[in-house]
């Protein structure tokens, strides 16, 4: 199976500060706009490589890959932007790409992987 790409944003001057945002947002635009629709992160650990999955679940094909130093950052910034924890299960948001609204709809999933699962329609 090849190697997914690492997901990052080259046109961002440094990786400090709003580069856990940009990659974040590139993450999520580029999975509505392009596809799959689907994406699955599983909860951190301490690897030094974290996969997104386009999928509901870890059984799914890796979609991008995510260096250890940015993938605790994303994962709480998503965890966030939905609103997905400990009290809330379920988040959603509608999200406007070049025109096109998008609706999120982000779950916390705790077997057989912890993690979010995001569901992405488009309309």
């Amino acid at each position: 199976m090849p190697t997914p790409p690492v997901l990052e944003d080259p046109s961002y001057p440094g990786r400090t500060g709003g580069y856990v945002a940009r990659i974040t947002g590139k993450l999520l635009h580029e999975a509505a706009t392009f596809g799959p629709h689907r994406l699955f992160l599983p909860a951190p650990r301490s690897a030094t490589t974290h996969y997104i999955y386009g999928g509901p679940d870890s059984s799914c094909p890796p979609l991008v890959q995510v260096p250890h130093e940015f993938y605790i950052g994303l994962y709480k910034r998503i965890k966030g932007i939905f609103g997905v924890g400990a009290e809330s299960k379920f988040g959603e948001r509608i999200v406007n790409y070049d025109g096109r609204p998008y609706t999120f709809r982000a779950k916390h999933v705790s077997s057989p992987v912890r993690g979010i699962d995001i569901s992405i329609v488009v309309g």
